[in-house]
């Protein structure tokens, strides 16, 4: 398994157990690859993120009105990752 494999089940494996934001991701970057240039760390894990949703694993939405709720972008896989990207 690859490096970029191995961090996109780790982003993941972190969604499955709650939400996650892109904080979460650069952590997970950071931690496997090393490196302390915020901007950086951020475009790495920000394409891993874009490709996850670009195959239906993770699913972007907003924080609902509701305790615990999730609400889906109403937009396509596509779409989302181009809003993300």
């Amino acid at each position: 398994m690859t490096g970029e494999n191995r961090m996109m089940d780790d982003i993941v494996a972190e969604a499955r157990a709650d939400w996650i934001d892109m904080g979460h991701a650069i952590g997970i970057v950071s931690l496997d690859e090393g490196g302390d240039d915020d901007l950086a760390l951020l475009r790495r894990a920000g394409g891993l993120v874009t490709q996850l949703v670009r195959e239906g694993r993770l699913v972007p939405g907003d924080v609902g009105t509701e305790p615990g709720a999730f609400v889906p972008w109403p937009s396509s896989r596509e779409d989302s990752a181009r809003q993300l990207e």
